[in-house]
This record gives C-alpha cells, sequence and structure tokens, in this order.
C-alpha cells in the first residue's frame, strides 16, 4: 500500500480533490484519471480501490479478486456494515463505467458535458477547467500574443455550439415523434425558414472561416454525440447525413461585422434590450467576440507605430513605418499602450465591459472573448502575458486563459489550414471564479493546432 494511509472512501476522495458523493470503483487506474483530472499514483488507486470494496462489497473477493488478496491484515472487509443491496448496484455502476470509459476511442467525453447545457471545447483538460465548459453567465477571455490559436479557438467553440443545437434538435424530432427517421428529422431543420441562433460571432476583422468551422464539424461531428444519440456509431456509414449536419449547424452561426468601438456598444445595447431566450437546446446563447482589443487599441497602435495585434513596429499601408519607434523603445510603448488605454478609450472599455457583465448575468449568455497580450517577465512567477487592455478591463472576464505557443520555429497564421507541422503550446488559467487561487498557475493544458483544430496536445 506504499505511503497511503487505511482510511474511508470519503476522506480518499476528499484527499484527492474528487468531488462525488458516490463512490467509484474502477478496474483500471486510467479511468480514475479520466474521472478526476489528476495524475493519482498507483497506491492512491489503489487505496481507493481497496476502501470502496471493504464500504461497498458484501462479496469483495468475487466483485475484485486481484485486489482482494492485497487487503492488509488486520482490516478485512466487514459484512455487517454494508447492505446487499449495495453490492449489485456497485457491480452495476461498474459495468457502466466499463462500457463507457472504455471505447477505444471515446474521444473527450463531450456527451457527459452536453448533459450540464455546457458549450465544450474539445480539449478534455480546459474543459475540466471549466467544469464542462462555457455555461451561461460565463466571460470568458482568452489571451495571448498574435498567431498563438485564439482565433481558432473561437471558431471551434462557435462550431461545437451550433453543432450541439442541431443535434438537440434531431434528437428532440425523432425522440417525440414529429419525425419517423433521422433522415425526416433533418428535413423539418432544413424547411426551417429563420432557425434560432446558438451562435452571435462578433467579427472585429478576424474574418471567420466558415470553411474551417465546416471542415472541423465534418471530421469531429461523432464527438459531440452522447451514447442514446440516434445518430451514434452511424455517422460514418451515412456521409450525406453528416454533410447536411454541418450545414445545419452553420446557419445556427449568425456572424455580425463590427469596425469600431461605437458599433460593437450598438450591438450590445440592442442585445440588452431584446429577449434572447434559451435556443430549443436549453443552452445559453454563445456571444463570441474576436477581439474587442482590436477596436479598443487600435487608435493608440496607430499612435505609436504598433502593430494593433503583436505590438511590432507596422504602418498603415502594412509595411514598415519610417516614423516607427526603434526597437530599443518597442517594450516600454507596449507597456504605454495597456496604460493609454486609461485616457482617452478607458470609458469605452469600461462601457462595453459593463454591457458585457449585464449581459451574462442574465444567464442567457455564455460570452468568449480574446485579448492580445505581450510577454513580460514578472519578478515573482517569471515569465507571464499582459493584456494589451488595461486597468478597465481587468475585472470584466469571470475566466481568463492564457494561450502560449511552445518555443520553436514561427508557423504560418492560425487560420491557414494548411500547415503541414502543427503549432504546439499550452493554456494555463490567470484567472477563475471556479477554481481555488493556489491551483490556478499549477495546471497546464498542452494543445496543437492541427487540420482537425486544436487538439490536446502531448
Amino acid at each position: 500500500m506504499g505511503t497511503w494511509p487505511r482510511r474511508s472512501t470519503a476522506e480518499i476522495l476528499a484527499s484527492l480533490g474528487i468531488r462525488s458523493d458516490l463512490s467509484i470503483i474502477l478496474s483500471e487506474p486510467d479511468h480514475l484519471v479520466r474521472q478526476s483530472g489528476f495524475e493519482l499514483s498507483s497506491d492512491a488507486v489503489e487505496a481507493l480501490q481497496l476502501a470502496l470494496i471493504d464500504e461497498y462489497a458484501t462479496e469483495p473477493e468475487a466483485l475484485c479478486p486481484e485486489l482482494f488478496g492485497r487487503l492488509p491484515a488486520g482490516h478485512p472487509p466487514d459484512p455487517g456494515d454494508s447492505l446487499p443491496r449495495q453490492s449489485s448496484a456497485v457491480r452495476a455502476f461498474m459495468s457502466m463505467l466499463d462500457e463507457e470509459f472504455c471505447d477505444p476511442d471515446p474521444g473527450p467525453l463531450v456527451a457527459d458535458f452536453a448533459t450540464k447545457d455546457a458549450i465544450p471545447t474539445l480539449l478534455p483538460g480546459l474543459d475540466k477547467l471549466l467544469d464542462g465548459g462555457l455555461i451561461g453567465g460565463d466571460i470568458v477571455e482568452v489571451l495571448g500574443p498574435a498567431n498563438c490559436g485564439k482565433s481558432q479557438l473561437c471558431q471551434q467553440v462557435a462550431a461545437v455550439a451550433g453543432g450541439l443545437a442541431t443535434l438537440r434538435d434531431v434528437e428532440l424530432s425523432f425522440a417525440t415523434g414529429q419525425a419517423p427517421s433521422v433522415g425526416a428529422a433533418l428535413d423539418q431543420l432544413e424547411a426551417q425558414p429563420a432557425p434560432q441562433p446558438a451562435v452571435l460571432f462578433v467579427d472585429t476583422g478576424t474574418q471567420p472561416s466558415a470553411q474551417r468551422m465546416a471542415d472541423l464539424l465534418f471530421r469531429r461531428m461523432g464527438q459531440l454525440l452522447h451514447p442514446k444519440h440516434p445518430l451514434t456509431g452511424g455517422l460514418r456509414t451515412m456521409p450525406d447525413a453528416r454533410r447536411r449536419l454541418v450545414q445545419a449547424s452553420l446557419d445556427r452561426i449568425e456572424c455580425v461585422r463590427v469596425s469600431d468601438v461605437g458599433a460593437l456598444l450598438v450591438l450590445l445595447h440592442q442585445l440588452a434590450r431584446q429577449h434572447v431566450p434559451h435556443p430549443s437546446t436549453g443552452s445559453p446563447l454563445l456571444l463570441v467576440i474576436d477581439s474587442p482589443a482590436a477596436l479598443l487599441t487600435r487608435p493608440h497602435s496607430i499612435q505609436l507605430g504598433l502593430d494593433a495585434g503583436t505590438g511590432a513596429p507596422s504602418s498603415l499601408s502594412g509595411g514598415t513605418s519610417s516614423q516607427a519607434p526603434p526597437p530599443s523603445q518597442v517594450p516600454h510603448l507596449q507597456r504605454a499602450l495597456g496604460a493609454t488605454v486609461n485616457a482617452e478609450y478607458s470609458g469605452m472599455a469600461s462601457s462595453v465591459g459593463a454591457l458585457l457583465q449585464d449581459l451574462a448575468l442574465t444567464g442567457r449568455f455564455s460570452i468568449l472573448m480574446t485579448n492580445s497580450g505581450y510577454k513580460w517577465e514578472h519578478p515573482r512567477i517569471g515569465r507571464t502575458m499582459r493584456p494589451s487592455l488595461g486597468a478597465p478591463w481587468r475585472r470584466t472576464a469571470t475566466t481568463r486563459i492564457v494561450m502560449l505557443p511552445s518555443p520553436g520555429p514561427a508557423h504560418g497564421g492560425q487560420d491557414s489550414g494548411t500547415r503541414q507541422d502543427p503549432v504546439l503550446g499550452a493554456i494555463t488559467v490567470e484567472k477563475s471564479n471556479r477554481m481555488a487561487p493556489e491551483t490556478i498557475t499549477n495546471i497546464r493544458t498542452p494543445f496543437r493546432i492541427t487540420l482537425l483544430g486544436i487538439e490536446p496536445g502531448v
């Protein structure tokens, strides 16, 4: 048993950070890791399994013979402390876990997240940090340098939200008898003149790619299906149905182009006044803004001779500016870029942030937005990112995640979709209203950008 003392199930679960009122019996350690999201030692797994046998099984030898032989001396199971019906319940629960989690290609367990009306990102580690994904009331800010994958992540989450909305509509039509078959359910979807939007994508100049989102959905639609969905197991043999699902999913994504802060404020005021009901999926409307920083920092970037996205010297024509500051002054001006917002644009930044918070508080919106940043050496925590938007913006987001590419050769833009070598990087959480402060900086989620979108890294 190593260094783990003999303890009750509740004590072990609490010490491992697993919040569960139903004890879990698992036959393999990797199942427990996937349930908890923690890297557990074999001793920890064994201690938990033995405690569960003691507490819940009337026939431990039959239930788990390979572990029964390792019960410590002096701690035999006490049949008087367990109920007969719990033994069969535990067996049924263990069987269910085996069926659900022993799939050779289980994906990121999106189905489990979808039952919570959350919008997953298709990155299991990040979804774990977000308690399943984006939910109503969330304002998630993605901070990172240029070409790190921020826009790619926004497009991926938007595609997932549209796909989930469409799949749930198909399931509802099929389950309620409104459509006798999946094909008939798809016919009903295509006959709708104006389907309820599931996503409002606000484009400030990043030009989201519908083709990129379509490719992602076509390849990964199966990951959005839960085990009882009528399409589960059949999409691979139904390419036409998959194509129709992708098109219906894209129809649930509405894209709006704004070119200045005033247009963004008008749009947010309209959303606040309008009655935006939850879509038929039961999920909140996903509002994606990529990116507010492009609108709020653009005038200052021009004045300073810096590119709004990267902080590098630039001109309005896209070439090297003859009046750009010398390289030695760029770090100082990058720091000034965030501080300068406090002058002329602090009011606008505060107004945009307040409107986003008001929308989130209604619970009818999940908000995902990006923010550009630059590398900064903190005297205590080392290298981190500083956002381009300054103090007026810091309290807007409820969750702030940082995307940083791994050191290595430069890659092309993240939206090209034609790269041969994947971009590698890691996501960390800088701010979260769902995590204890002491755990925020200790969790890194590796990722890679491929033709399939943003996938878990190695």
